[in-house]
C-alpha cells in the first residue's frame, strides 16, 4: 500500500471514528437514566412517531417532488461535469475536530 493510500485510508478512520463518537454522545445523552425516567420523553415519543406515521403525500406534493428532483439531478450531473476531480482532493481536508458541549459528553 503506497503512502498516499495509506494516508487516505487513515484519514477516513479518523471521520468515521469521530462520527461514532459524536453519535454515541448524542445517544447516550438522549438515552442516560434521566432522560429515560422523565415522562416528557415518553410524550414527545409518542407525538413523534403518532405524527410521524400519520403524515401522507398528496398527489401533488409528488408531482412538485418530481420536478424538484429532475432538478436536483440536473444540478447534481452538471457539477460532476464541471469538476470531475475535485473528488480526489476531498482527502486533503483535515480531519473534524468536534468540541462537542458539555451536556454531550460525560
Amino acid at each position: 500500500m503506497s503512502t498516499e493510500s495509506a494516508t487516505k485510508t487513515a484519514l477516513i478512520w479518523s471521520i468515521l471514528k469521530s462520527t461514532f463518537v459524536a453519535t454515541g454522545s448524542i445517544l447516550g445523552h438522549l438515552l442516560s437514566m434521566e432522560s429515560l425516567l422523565d415522562w416528557k420523553f415518553y410524550v414527545f415519543l409518542y407525538l413523534a412517531f403518532s405524527i410521524g406515521s400519520a403524515i401522507r403525500l398528496s398527489p401533488s406534493d409528488l408531482h412538485a417532488a418530481e420536478y424538484g428532483f429532475g432538478v436536483l439531478f440536473a444540478n447534481l450531473f452538471l457539477l460532476n461535469l464541471v469538476f470531475p476531480g475535485v473528488g480526489d482532493m476531498v482527502f486533503l481536508v483535515p480531519p473534524l475536530r468536534l468540541d462537542l458541549p458539555p451536556y454531550f459528553t460525560r
